[in-house]
This record gives structure tokens, C-alpha cells and sequence, in this order.
């Protein structure tokens, strides 16, 4: 994508491999990643800058009851700006458990965050938790889906404490309209 305006040229590409290993088993891959340049910048020297993100999670699951499920995730974060970067890496313990009105997904485990800044740069670790809740009053969804989803990091330099909610009706149409909350 090109905008002759701003004079910037923008890549996008993402890429999603699942594969089921054995009968019990299965491996993820996610990647997504964007780049941007901006010709002749007015920022900094008035040069050509670079900004580029991408986020790959690896998954690895065993099914160990049927409504049970636990694995590894590792995930990684990049984000760059000209000689500025920051990388994120995650490794959780994961679970996933469920039933026809319930998922509960969670995972806990270690992050790490780097930052380069030329000259300098610094790292720093931390504990990381996130959770994902599903609620369906009926197995059909016909009354729709609410989901609570949470994240705690203990990084020093940039903690993290979120908490979403929501509630999707997905067929209560009005004029072909959905509603969500």
C-alpha cells in the first residue's frame, strides 16, 4: 500500500500453520508482522525511517481429558523504530478447559522485555498471567457469549493490569444489524 500524501509505504503479511500430531496432540504457529517507511521524514534528519512490528506464538497442546487441555505458548514480541527496538518474549504453562456453556483459558509463566536504544540498552524479566473466560447461557450461543479476559505482569519497567469484558449476540438481529456490548 502506498499513500502519495504522506509518502509512505506500508507491508503487511501474516501466516497461521495448525498441525495435529498423533491423536492427542497438536502444534501452532502464528506470525503477523507489518513494516512501514516513511520517505523523507521531517522528523529527526529528514531521512528515510523504517518502523517495523511482528508477533509470533507458538503453541504446543496435549489433550489430556476431553473437556482438558494443557501446553506450552511461547510468544515474541519486536517492535522497531530506526535504531530504537523493543523485544518481548513470553513462555507460559498453559490450560484450556471446557464445556458447552464454559471455556476457561489461562496461562502463567516468565516474560522477558529488551530494550535498545543506541547507545544504551536494557532488560529486565518478570512474572506474566493472562485469562480468557466464556460464558454461553445456551450451548447454541443463541443468547450470545460473554467473555472476561485478563492480564497481570510484574515488570518493572512497564506492568501490566488489564481486565476486558464483554458480551457478543451474534443472532439477535434487528434490519441485519448484530448487537455487541
Amino acid at each position: 500500500d502506498f499513500s502519495v500524501d504522506r509518502q509512505t509505504y506500508n507491508w503487511a503479511d501474516s501466516l497461521s500453520v495448525s498441525q495435529s500430531i498423533g491423536k492427542k496432540t497438536t502444534f501452532a504457529l502464528h506470525n503477523r508482522s507489518t513494516a512501514t517507511l516513511f520517505q523523507e521524514s521531517v522528523f529527526g534528519q529528514g531521512g528515510d525511517r523504517w518502523q517495523k512490528t511482528a508477533a509470533t506464538r507458538g503453541t504446543l497442546e496435549y489433550q489430556m481429558h476431553p473437556r482438558l487441555k494443557t501446553g506450552v505458548a511461547l510468544s515474541q514480541d519486536f517492535d522497531r523504530l530506526e535504531e530504537k527496538r523493543f523485544i518481548g518474549t513470553r513462555a507460559l504453562l498453559t490450560s484450556n478447559w471446557e464445556n458447552p456453556n464454559v471455556s476457561w483459558k489461562q496461562g502463567a509463566g516468565v516474560i522477558w522485555e529488551e530494550r535498545r536504544f543506541e547507545p544504551t540498552s536494557n532488560s529486565e524479566n518478570g512474572l506474566a498471567y493472562e485469562t480468557d473466560i466464556r460464558l454461553r447461557p445456551r450451548s447454541s450461543r443463541r443468547w450470545g457469549e460473554g467473555k472476561i479476559s485478563g492480564e497481570l505482569a510484574n515488570v518493572e519497567s512497564t506492568p501490566r493490569r488489564s481486565i476486558a469484558l464483554s458480551y457478543d449476540l451474534p443472532q439477535f438481529v434487528i434490519n441485519r444489524d448484530t448487537l455487541a456490548i
